[in-house]
């Protein structure tokens, strides 16, 4: 039943490769994203306005928005659809990182994604979380449909 907005600024960044090194065991995450990760936490936890995590199936829409580089002929200056990096799947995994314990208690939840990634005029990301819940139709059939929140 909870439905939240939210943008972070700046050029669309995917999440990092994980490192290791040879004098110890293991693996460790990139640094750059773990700092990432906490901005994304700290943005979305505004948006939220003291909401509690969400519980049950979550759906995520995610815009990744580009600007045109100025360098380009004014042929391709028309562009939509950004096919260059970084991996909208990477941009993905850094955003369900990044709301972990935030915005849903697991990254699990979400069971419903939209995303694309395009050149615009503002860069960022533009991302809205919603609960999902389980409705009940006529006779036995069950479905899932997205329930709207609008803060007061």
């Amino acid at each position: 039943m909870k439905s939240f907005t939210f943008f972070i600024p700046g050029q669309p960044k995917g999440q990092g490769r994980s490192r290791s090194r040879m004098d110890r065991p293991g693996h460790y995450p990139d640094p750059k994203s773990a700092k990432l990760q906490s901005s994304i936490a700290w943005i979305a936890h505004n948006a939220m306005k003291g909401m509690p995590p969400v519980e049950g199936p979550v759906m995520l829409k995610i815009r990744a928005v580009s600007r045109r580089p100025a360098s380009w002929p004014k042929r391709r200056q028309t562009e939509y659809w950004k096919i260059s990096k970084p991996d909208l799947d990477n941009i993905e995994k850094l955003l369900l990182d990044g709301l972990n314990r935030v915005a849903w208690l697991d990254d699990a939840q979400v069971c419903k994604v939209d995303k694309e990634k395009h050149y615009g005029d503002t860069e960022g990301v533009f991302v809205t979380v919603t609960e999902l819940t389980i409705c009940q139709t006529s006779g036995n059939v069950v479905k899932m449909m997205e329930v709207k929140f609008c803060p007061a």
